[in-house]
């Protein structure tokens, strides 16, 4: 669709050199910036006739094979500083008058939120907070939380505090009837694989991540 290719390509222009500023990257419609194994990133998608912007969070110590915005918000559906969507037919004016409340966004909200979980203890510092203000920035399932919090205690060498999280895997995944079958079954094996790294021994772990890191880089960034 050329007509709303266009409209990104415009904000593009607006917001690129801000975000080139910030030490963002830019592929496509996405920045990232990478800093202490966690990828910060912020995307235009336009999924039907309307642009959101998303920003998330893709830590680079938690295996993943493609590019995903699960840790993240929508814009539109950000309590704490909510930008309304774009339509793909708007004007000039409204294009640019919605860059730049997008910059206001970015700078006032979601900027020093990346700031204060810029390194892996401070994101696992904010990964104590409570469910509902966590949710307010990382808008998932309470299982992605849990996953999230599972890796980065593993990163972190925090073997006691893991072991003690994973005793509470099955009641996770009760609480989260979306998740059936087979998928059920994958969350499990990985949740005894996490196990089984973090009890072998303590090169196992440090490898693990090092290589997930490696691994990451290169399939969601071509790094």
């Amino acid at each position: 669709d050329m007509i709303s290719m266009g409209i990104a390509s415009k904000v593009n222009d607006i917001i690129f050199e801000f975000m080139k500023s910030r030490s963002f990257k830019k592929r496509g419609n996405l920045y990232f910036n990478i800093q202490n194994d966690i990828s910060f990133c912020i995307n235009l998608e336009q999924p039907t006739g309307l642009l959101y912007c998303t920003f998330s969070v893709m830590p680079l110590y938690m295996p993943a094979q493609v590019r995903y915005f699960t840790y993240g918000n929508r814009l539109n559906s950000f309590s704490l500083h909510p930008i309304p969507t774009l339509k793909k037919d708007a004007s000039d004016i409204a294009v640019s008058n919605w860059s730049l409340q997008l910059r206001s966004a970015l700078q006032s909200s979601v900027f020093p939120f990346f700031d204060s979980i810029s390194d892996v203890p401070s994101l696992n510092v904010f990964l104590q907070d409570d469910l509902q203000n966590i949710r307010k920035y990382f808008f998932c399932a309470e299982i992605d939380i849990y996953r999230l919090k599972l890796y980065t205690n593993l990163a972190l060498n925090n073997t006691d505090i893991l072991l003690k999280m994973l005793t509470d895997s099955p009641r996770v995944l009760e609480r989260s009837p979306h998740i059936q079958g087979e998928v059920k079954r994958k969350y499990t094996e990985e949740f005894s694989t996490i196990h089984h790294i973090a009890t072998s021994c303590d090169k196992c772990s440090c490898e693990f991540i090092k290589r997930t890191i490696q691994y990451t880089k290169k399939a969601l960034f071509n790094i």
